[in-house]
Formats: C-alpha cells, sequence, structure tokens
C-alpha cells in the first residue's frame, strides 16, 4: 500500500504501517484536546481570580497594584492565546495527517472546519482568547478616556 506524500512524516508512515501511525494520530488528537481544555479551565480561573481582585477595594486604594494586575490579566491571556494557537495549528495538522491515512484504510475522515469559525472548537477558542486580550487592552486603556 503505497501512502500520499505528506508534510507531515513518522516512523510508522515510513515503514508503511499507515494502521498504526493512524491510531498513533488519534491518541494524540486527545492528548491535545484533553490539553486544550485544561489550559483553558486554568485561563478562566486566573482571569476571574484578577478580575475579583480588581473589584475588590483593597486593590483599588493601590493605583499601582490595580494598574500591575490588569497588565498581569493581558499577559496571562496573551500568553494563553499563544499557546492555544500553537496547540490549534499543531491539531489540525494532525487532524489532515488523520484524513489522509483515514482515505488510504478506507475509514471515514474527521470533519473539518477553517480555523477560525466560531462554531468549531479551534475557531471558538481562537474568538474567546481574542476577546480576552481585547478586553485587558481595553481595561488598561479606560483610564485615559475618563475626563
Amino acid at each position: 500500500m503505497q501512502l500520499p506524500e505528506s508534510r507531515v512524516d513518522t516512523g510508522a508512515a515510513l515503514s508503511g504501517n499507515a494502521l498504526d501511525e493512524y491510531k498513533h494520530l488519534g491518541e494524540d488528537l486527545r492528548h491535545y484536546g484533553i490539553l486544550r481544555l485544561a489550559r483553558l479551565t486554568l485561563l478562566l480561573g486566573t482571569t476571574g481570580a484578577m478580575v475579583t481582585a480588581l473589584a475588590s477595594e483593597t486593590v483599588r486604594e493601590h493605583p499601582i497594584v490595580f494598574a500591575l494586575l490588569k497588565v498581569g490579566g493581558l499577559v496571562v491571556a496573551l500568553t494563553f492565546a499563544i499557546m492555544d494557537y500553537r496547540s490549534g495549528a499543531q491539531w489540525m495538522r494532525l487532524q489532515q495527517r488523520s484524513n489522509v491515512l483515514a482515505e488510504v484504510l478506507g475509514f471515514e475522515t474527521r470533519p473539518t472546519a477553517h480555523v477560525w469559525n466560531p462554531l468549531a472548537s479551534t475557531g471558538a477558542s481562537r474568538v474567546l482568547h481574542a476577546f480576552l486580550v481585547c478586553g485587558w487592552i481595553f481595561a488598561l486603556l479606560l483610564p485615559l478616556f475618563k475626563r
């Protein structure tokens, strides 16, 4: 069985065992899905804690701490957005390779969506991360527009 050429080659594909590679890709896809969910949980918990701290009177009494929390929120949101973007891109590459192997093996392929489609998990995640980053930028810039 001759496999089509792909930019993603693993030892299983080189040895000609497409079924083993397909199984391995399925495990990797599950791993990336679980990893992204865990990171999203951390991001939302961290963001919630920062917003709660920003709402407290104790923090509002100290302008430097208040500003540092907002900068920290932006840094955290940007960091998680970059991590999610990279893992989403890797997930899409794994899914494309999995679909190539599925066709070779006669299996049903997985549906693919555009990476910015908000109705797909990768697109929804990217939209959420962009919203959080924009929210923190807005929070940082808001005092500049007050009279």
